[in-house]
């Protein structure tokens, strides 16, 4: 069945987190929901550095559970001040708890760089990217390149991994949509709608909050501005989240 993972944040003193956790789901022995248990991994090897402002997507391959890039940890140099991280990780099978490894970005002719307070899915593998060894994709939409600066671009990105999971490239994508901006929410269900996924709101350069609507088709890569037909819409914001359901 399935399982949640939960990596990285702050805790209520301010310290950055490194812990992995999961959720794994079991049968109610009453029949009317199922009981939930949390079980903290066992860190084997180097896990990622302690971060917040990440991102994590999962990832429907057999070489990969969960996909981290980028955050806000601590300069290892200076532990006193903040850095925007460009590292990308992945969680993998093992026993007896999954472990981390770094994935190996390969030479490409353009990159997001360090990216805090973006967004990003998986879309998984299609026959025309088996064909061209590519097993799965990661997009990644807005952030920025230091904890209190503006936001870097309005670029797709796409990170294109390889069988093993243990390399990608990255790739810019000529998408054009949304303006820049960061703590957003994207929304993207792959089992229930794998073609659509939707990015509201955020904020852009001098604390300025959004509450636009945009919809990006996974497969074509384009975007459209989704304007209301009636109602009144949610207020600008930022660092909210949302999710599709239903359908």
């Amino acid at each position: 069945g399935y399982e949640t993972y939960l990596f990285g944040g702050k805790d209520g003193s301010g310290a950055y987190m490194q812990d992995t956790w999961r959720l794994i789901p079991g049968l109610n022995t009453f029949g009317g929901d199922l009981d939930y248990m949390w079980d903290r991994l066992t860190q084997t090897g180097t896990p990622p550095a302690a971060r917040w402002d990440h991102y994590a997507v999962a990832a429907t391959s057999q070489s990969s559970y969960l996909i981290v890039f980028g955050g806000i940890a601590k300069d290892p140099e200076n532990p006193s001040q903040d850095v925007v991280m460009n590292d990308v990780w992945r969680l993998a099978p093992a026993l007896p708890d999954p472990i981390w490894k770094k994935v190996t970005i390969l030479s490409s002719s353009e990159s997001p760089g360090a990216r805090c307070g973006h967004a990003a899915l998986w879309r998984k593998s299609t026959s025309a990217d088996l064909a061209q060894e590519v097993f799965g994709r990661m997009l990644v939409f807005g952030g920025r390149d230091s904890p209190t600066g503006s936001p870097t671009d309005s670029a797709l990105w796409r990170l294109n991994f390889t069988v093993t999971g243990d390399s990608a490239t990255w790739e810019k994508l000529s998408a054009t949509g949304p303006s820049p901006r960061f703590h957003h929410a994207l929304a993207h269900d792959a089992p229930s709608l794998p073609d659509t996924a939707f990015v509201f709101g955020g904020e852009k350069s001098g604390g300025q909050k959004l509450n636009d609507l945009w919809r990006l088709n996974v497969n074509t890569l384009t975007w459209t501005s989704v304007g209301f037909l009636a109602g009144t819409p949610p207020s600008p914001r930022s660092r909210h989240t949302a999710t599709v359901g239903g359908g």
